[in-house]
Order: C-alpha cells, then structure tokens, then sequence
C-alpha cells in the first residue's frame, strides 16, 4: 500500500511540475495565472529550470582511505577515552570538555587524535560551548593521508549546567563568609 502511495504521489508530484501555465484576465480586468486553461487564456513560456550539482567533496578524514606504507610505524593496539567516563555528568556551566585518552604505542611520527562530538569533527580535544544535555564522543588516530589507524568506543555523558540561582546562593554564601572573616579580623586587631 505504502508503495503505490509513493507511486502515486511521484506521478502527481511529476505532472504538476510539467503543467502547463496560462495568463488570462478576469472579470475585473486582473491578470490571472493558472494551470487550468480558460476560454481567451495564453500559454506562457517559462524558461528552463535552471539546476546545479554540487561537486562531491572528499572529507578530510576517511576511515576508507588506504594507509600510506611507512616504515617502522607499528600498528596501534588500542585507544581509550579516559575523561570523561561512560555515563559520567559534568557540571561545567562555560560547556567545555576536555577529552583525556590513552594511546597504545604512543603516538607516532604524523599521526594525530581526532575528536567527533555527537558525529561532528571538532578541533581539538578541548570542547568549548557545549549545550547541556546528552552527548556522545569518539576520538581516532589518523595519519597525515586521512586513514584512520584505530578509533575508541563511543563515550556518552552528560553535561549539566547550575542554574542562576545556585550561583547567586554560592556568591552569597562566599560573601557572608567573607563578612564573617573581616569582623574577627576587625575584633583581633581592636584587642590589640
């Protein structure tokens, strides 16, 4: 059923792109435009729809890519996001991450980490700007051709926020604190 449904509106989709256009006037003398013909109506040449294809663009990274040959590079064995953990919540209210990784060998002559946040190719291992919420890091080791040598699991977390108020009541706390701290300075300093 779902098939002749898309058939069917494929059809109607197709025929009213190529519908004729008519120019009459109507009653009152106002110019009207309309795919239904009319008695005294005039067909209108439109021209061609003018299109254009975008070029593919090759990303910069491509898991598909075949490793250039270099000699002495050894094979990574594994690579593992240390920060922040599976599930783990951060409170950060400027919405930055850092990303902590492991590495086995050690990174090698070349070769760099990339950090994909929600799926996006992020600069660096420091984020900057996250919105609250869920979120899924992955982080790969790529050589200067674009292949990438080892990728690490996925790693979601969670990055909260503190409300205004809770800062307020924090700044508040820190200034009675305060208070507190220069009238026994003040009483020290009047018994002496």
């Amino acid at each position: 059923m779902r098939r002749i449904v898309t058939v069917l509106l494929w059809l109607f989709m197709t025929n009213t792109v190529y519908a004729e256009i008519y120019k009459s006037k109507d009653a009152e003398g106002n110019v009207v435009f309309s795919d239904v013909q009319v008695k005294g109506a005039e067909t209108v040449k439109l021209p061609s729809i003018i299109t254009y294809q975008s070029p593919v663009l090759s990303s910069k990274t491509s898991t598909n890519a075949s490793p250039l040959i270099q000699p002495n590079h050894k094979p990574y064995q594994r690579l593992t996001i240390l920060e922040p953990e599976q599930e783990g919540t951060i409170l950060n209210n400027e919405g930055e991450v850092t990303i902590r990784y492991s590495v086995s060998p050690v990174l090698q002559k070349g070769d760099f980490v990339q950090a994909f946040l929600d799926g996006e190719l992020q600069e660096g291992v420091v984020l900057k700007g996250l919105d609250r919420g869920e979120h899924t890091i992955r982080v790969q080791v790529v050589d200067a051709s674009g292949y990438a040598h080892v990728t690490s699991d996925d790693v979601k977390f969670y990055l909260q926020r503190q409300s205004v108020s809770v800062i307020k009541r924090q700044e508040q706390a820190k200034n009675k604190k305060r208070e507190v701290f220069l009238k026994l300075k003040k009483q020290r300093q009047s018994k002496q």
